[in-house]
């Protein structure tokens, strides 16, 4: 599987969750200050991607961002807490539908204001997709 591949999988894989209104691949910051952003937003952020003789590592933050409002402070428990689940949802799908494994997850919840006040969590996370290896035919 390749990068592109495993890239437009999650995208797939986040826009089918609830209540999520974007998904998109690249800088937190530029994307959530665009001000046509619907949230919940789910964007992708490339690590530094590693490989061995049987492995991609492929190292990503994926962040989920909703807007604060009404009351901030038991909104912002709630967008974490359900973050925190939709995340574990696209991660879980992910691993057992195309056989995927991952590692190294660490959350953070955070508290950010873009365009707007927002809340949130991202996820940290090394996927580990077999190689396609193509053997030579007298191998």
């Amino acid at each position: 599987m390749t990068l592109y591949n495993l890239v437009t999988i999650i995208k797939d894989i986040a826009s089918n969750q609830p209540n999520v209104g974007s998904v998109a691949e690249g800088n937190i910051y530029d994307i959530n200050t665009n001000p046509s952003v619907r949230y919940a937003n789910i964007t992708l952020t490339q690590g530094t991607h590693t490989q061995d003789e049987m492995f991609d590592h492929y190292n990503f933050t994926i962040f989920y961002t909703d807007r604060l409002v009404d009351d901030m402070e038991e909104n912002r428990l709630q967008i974490q807490s359900i973050g925190k689940e939709v995340l574990s949802n696209i991660i879980y799908l992910l691993s057992e539908q195309y056989d995927i494994e991952y590692q190294g997850i660490t959350i953070q919840p955070f508290t950010q204001r873009f365009t707007d006040e927002t809340a949130g969590v991202y996820f940290t996370i090394t996927f580990d997709v077999p190689k396609d290896i193509i053997c030579g035919e007298d191998y």
